[in-house]
C-alpha cells in the first residue's frame, strides 16, 4: 500500500505543470492573522476562519462583476462584510452560534449609535460589577470550564453580563457590549485555546503537562473590558469618519462636474 506522503508526491508530480506559486498568498493574508489589525474582524480571534483580506484579493484578481456572493459556511462573516465592502450582495449560511453572534454584532456596530455608545462606556467605568454577581447569576460550568478564571474575574465577569442585561435600555448596544465581554474571554482566563485543544497555563492549577505552559500575560476583567470597548470604539469612529469624509469628497466630484459642464455650455 502505498503511504500518504508518496500518494501526495505522485499527485503533485503529475499536477506539478498547472501548478502556478503566488508567494502573496502567505500565511498572514490566508490564515486568521490577516484579520489581526482589521476593524471589526480583530475584535475576536475567530482561529477557525480566513481573512477578509483573502476575500479582497480573490475577488479582485478574479475580475469579476459584482453579484450575489454565497457562503454556506460563513463562520464570523469574513467572506460577507469583504464583498458587501466591493459592491456584492450577499448572503450567509451558519449554524454555530459564535458565528451568528459575531456576524450580528457586526451588523449593529455599523449603524449604533455612537454618540450613546461612547456615554455608556463612560458609565461603565465607574461600576463595580462585583456588586452585580451573585450565585443566581453565576456560570453553570461545564467540567471543562471549571476553573478557567480567577474567581475575583469570574465575579466581574457575571456582574458585567448581568449589569448589561438588566440595565442597558437600548438592545443594539446592550448586544454589542455582552460581545465585547465575549470577545476577551481567553484574554481573562487561564487557557488557550491551540487546535482543537484546551492549553492550561500552570497558574490554573490544572495543567497536567510535565512542561509548564505560561500563557504570558492573563489581563484582569477591568482592564480587559475597557481595552475592548475602547478599540471597538475607535473603530466605529474611524468608520464613521471615513464614511464623512467619502461623503464630502462625492459632493465635491459632483460640484466640479458642475462647473465642467457649464463651462463646457458656455
Amino acid at each position: 500500500m502505498i503511504c500518504s506522503s508518496n500518494e501526495r508526491d505522485i499527485l503533485f508530480k503529475k499536477l506539478a505543470s498547472k501548478i502556478v506559486h503566488n508567494p502573496y498568498l502567505d500565511r498572514t493574508l490566508v490564515s486568521f492573522q490577516g484579520n489581526k489589525y482589521a476593524a471589526f474582524s480583530s475584535w475576536f480571534k475567530y482561529r477557525e476562519g480566513f481573512s477578509e483580506r483573502l476575500v479582497t484579493y480573490i475577488i479582485e484578481n478574479s475580475q469579476l462583476q459584482p453579484g450575489i456572493l454565497l457562503d454556506p459556511f460563513s463562520g464570523v462573516g469574513s467572506s460577507l462584510f469583504a464583498a458587501a465592502t466591493l459592491g456584492w450582495q450577499t448572503i450567509g449560511i451558519e449554524l454555530l452560534p459564535v458565528g451568528c453572534f459575531a456576524t450580528q454584532a457586526r451588523i449593529i456596530a455599523q449603524q449604533i449609535n455612537l454618540k450613546l455608545f461612547k456615554s455608556i462606556i463612560y458609565e461603565l467605568k465607574q461600576i463595580n460589577f462585583i456588586d452585580y454577581s451573585d450565585q443566581s447569576n453565576a456560570f453553570n460550568h461545564l467540567k471543562i470550564t471549571q476553573g478557567a478564571f480567577s474567581e475575583i474575574d469570574e465575579k466581574k465577569l457575571v456582574g458585567y453580563i448581568y449589569y448589561c442585561n438588566k440595565f442597558i435600555v437600548d438592545k443594539e448596544i446592550r448586544t454589542l457590549l455582552l460581545y465585547a465581554a465575549f470577545c476577551i474571554l481567553e484574554d481573562i482566563s487561564y487557557t488557550r485555546k491551540d487546535g482543537q485543544y484546551l492549553r492550561w497555563d500552570y497558574r490554573s492549577g490544572r495543567s497536567k503537562s510535565k512542561k509548564q505552559f505560561n500563557k504570558g500575560n492573563i489581563l484582569t476583567f477591568e482592564v480587559a473590558i475597557i481595552q475592548k470597548l475602547k478599540q471597538i470604539e475607535l473603530d466605529l469612529m474611524v468608520m464613521r469618519f471615513n464614511l464623512i469624509y467619502l461623503v464630502i469628497i462625492y459632493h465635491y466630484c459632483q460640484k466640479i462636474n458642475c462647473l465642467i459642464l457649464k463651462i463646457h455650455n458656455r
